[in-house]
């Protein structure tokens, strides 16, 4: 529970799965578990505690992966956030979802039209 004199727990995402921040600086996303603070999951506390190198950017150079991994067969991807290769991988999902709606409206389009009651019988 909390300390009296605490500031009310910070809202996240995370407590629509039942994680509630009960202590700790606010999460900047709804991932409760990756973000250290003190939880309530279920009735249960929980304390993640994540070292601040764990969030180091920090880049390892060619030739030191080169020879930290030598002999052992190796292929890395060189990807650039904006670079047109990443457009092209984000736009392909717009046109899924667009053939997608384009063929439920085909299906609809294409029913038959509705038969009239005939009447005087069978």
């Amino acid at each position: 529970r909390r300390p009296e004199g605490d500031a009310a727990p910070a809202a996240s995402g995370a407590a629509e799965r039942g994680w509630r921040q009960l202590a700790g600086a606010p999460a900047p996303s709804n991932e409760a578990g990756f973000h250290a603070g003190v939880f309530d999951a279920a009735g249960r506390l929980v304390a993640v505690n994540r070292p601040a190198a764990e969030d180091d950017p920090a880049v390892v150079p060619d030739d030191e992966v080169e020879r930290l991994f030598a002999g052992v067969p190796l292929e890395r991807f060189r990807q650039r956030a904006g670079a047109p290769a990443n457009i092209v991988e984000e736009v392909w999902r717009t046109f899924l979802v667009a053939v997608l709606l384009a063929l439920a409206a085909e299906g609809i389009l294409s029913l038959p039209a509705p038969v009239p009651p005939r009447e005087g019988g069978p």
